[in-house]
């Protein structure tokens, strides 16, 4: 409406404002070039709008956070423990050979991705990197989960991508925010609810059992009545999390400093995170805006080792007779009335003294995106960032063999060094013109991106007495140390023909270069087509209150 306003005089004009669905008008930032209309795009993006579940739900790692909101992402951990991770599938395992996990990007910038970065709990490290941020600092993230992703992120995209947006200043007065958590993690109660802690009487008569005696005894029971221990816990997660935000129309500002104290049922089981992180947009003028990100993340994590999920499940076994260090026919001598007091070899109550592993992470990560707007038909955008990871791997065994009593000389220390290095580098250009009904979007962009690794650790075994826990006081030493590098770089063309904003068909094409090719090897093609319909909009449905929206899409990769 147009309203005319004399000199000195005030007009007011009254109008009404009427729901609109906007779900298809969403701006989609991964995948693209730049920002573009969900309803544009071919291949399946999905969205969590993560400010507005942590608003209202606690949520302790990013995992969590995903885990049952976005279809078709499956995490599969090996451990209970807190603090450990999981390989992250989405849509199945793609190959057997080579890593599954997606890509990882925070604000455009890629991160590492590597489970590879934890201590040995086991046979395997079970640190996801993903954790490390705070979902507190998000306000969105965007996942690709078609092959397609390869023409716009290169040729390790095949499995995916999970693009971390994180929160930004508006426009206003600042505002503070503080928030508190405060929670419980328990397991159930082995004395009545874990049916597998038995030690067994034989009938033999021997071991602490009645001659006749056929039968299960809890081993948690037991210690709980004749000698008092509670061997768990109820862990108490708790942190504080504070914010300010606000700006101008030429600065706008977001800064985060969050605590997290996570203890788990088991009392060696706990972690610690403080992280902090600043978000700056500044817009010199019209047609350039400038975004600059640092998170400054330190974590300590402190949990069990083993080649069993020990304490949970590694010593409450019976000795069924000849077996585990047992006598034959006996039971003895876990036995009862025993030193083991029924279990196989791993007694509670020192296990805690005996057994430690985990993992500290100094991780800082810096993003710089710049974007000059020449022209209304003209966008282009140039994105640099640094993932720059540094961790301490530790395992304390003070019995090498993992089982107490065997000897004297034993005992295990292992430490691990490792500082990674992840540099990405991305510029594109967008130009639209419009012909008619028609909207032709021509893109074209190129990428690089570094990953370095170093790491030395060291292994030290067999001590003279447990005091004695560093590398150097071991009977045996050994050390190692190593480096890797990958390098990629790749271009790629893409156009985008649109009619009328209904209907979208997308043609792109890359080629990557990468340094496991060898220096024979050509550029690797990646094409790409993918069409959209929003047939809700055409006349035929337009009337219809049978959908409110429809959407068909395909895309090919």
């Amino acid at each position: 409406a147009e309203v005319t306003v004399a000199a000195g005089e005030t007009v007011v004009r009254d109008f009404a404002l009427t729901e609109e669905a906007l779900g298809l008008d969403e701006i989609i930032v991964t995948g693209t070039p730049g920002g573009t209309q969900r309803r544009a795009i071919g291949n399946a993006v999905t969205a969590v709008q993560a400010a507005e579940v942590t608003e209202n739900v606690s949520i302790s790692t990013v995992q969590d956070l995903l885990a049952g909101r976005s279809p078709g992402i499956q995490f599969t951990r090996v451990s209970g423990n807190l603090g450990t991770g999981s390989s992250i599938d989405i849509r199945g395992v793609g190959s057997f050979a080579v890593g599954g996990n997606p890509l990882i990007y925070v604000d455009g910038i890629r991160v590492n991705n590597s489970i590879e970065t934890g201590p040995r709990l086991g046979d395997m490290k079970e640190v996801n990197p993903l954790d490390d941020l705070n979902p507190a600092d998000i306000e969105s993230i965007e996942i690709i989960k078609g092959p397609a992703a390869s023409t716009l992120y290169g040729t390790e995209a095949s499995n995916g991508v999970i693009n971390i947006i994180t929160k930004r200043g508006s426009l206003g007065a600042p505002v503070f925010t503080l928030t508190t958590k405060m929670g419980q993690n328990w397991y159930k109660d082995p004395r009545t609810d874990w049916p597998g802690s038995y030690y067994t009487c034989n009938g033999t008569g021997t071991g602490g059992c009645a001659a006749g005696e056929i039968r299960g005894v809890n081993v948690f029971q037991n210690d709980y009545d004749d000698h008092g221990m509670v061997h768990f816990r109820n862990g108490m997660p708790y942190g504080t999390t504070g914010t300010v935000s606000g700006g101008s129309d030429a600065v706008r500002y977001h800064f985060t400093l969050g605590w997290d104290r996570d203890q788990g049922p088991v009392p060696n089981n706990d972690q610690g995170r403080l992280d902090a992180r600043a978000n700056l947009n500044w817009t010199p003028r019209d047609d350039v805006s400038i975004d600059f990100g640092f998170g400054a993340i330190r974590t300590e994590l402190h949990t069990t080792t083993g080649r069993q999920p020990a304490r949970v499940t590694g010593f409450h076994w019976s000795c069924p007779g000849g077996t585990n260090g047992c006598e034959r026919g006996t039971g003895k001598p876990n036995a009862l009335d025993g030193p083991f007091r029924g279990y196989i070899a791993y007694l509670p109550d020192l296990y805690d003294e005996l057994l430690d592993s985990g993992q500290r992470v100094n991780r800082n990560i810096y993003s710089l995106t710049a974007t000059h707007r020449p022209t209304d038909w003209l966008t282009h955008r140039l994105v640099v960032g640094l993932d720059d990871v540094n961790t301490e791997g530790f395992r304390i065994n003070l019995h090498s063999s993992g089982r107490v009593g065997i000897s004297s000389r034993q005992g295990r220390r292992t430490v691990e060094h490792r500082s990674t290095d992840n540099i990405s580098f991305d510029y594109s250009g967008t130009a639209t013109v419009e012909l008619g009904g028609f909207e032709l979007a021509t893109s074209s962009g190129a990428q690089y991106y570094e990953k370095s690794s170093q790491w030395l650790s060291g292994d030290g075994r067999n001590f003279a007495v447990p005091s004695l826990q560093t590398i150097s006081a071991g009977e045996r030493r050994e050390t190692s140390d190593g480096i890797s590098g990958n390098k990629t770089v790749g271009v790629y063309v893409q156009e985008q023909v649109s009619w009328q904003n209904r209907i979208f068909v997308t043609a792109a094409a890359r080629g990557d270069d990468n340094s496991a090719f060898g220096a024979d090897y050509d550029f690797v093609l990646y094409p790409k087509l993918s069409g959209s319909w929003v047939i809700s909009e055409e006349s035929f449905l337009a009337e219809s209150d049978l959908f409110s929206s429809l959407r068909l899409r395909a895309a090919w990769g």
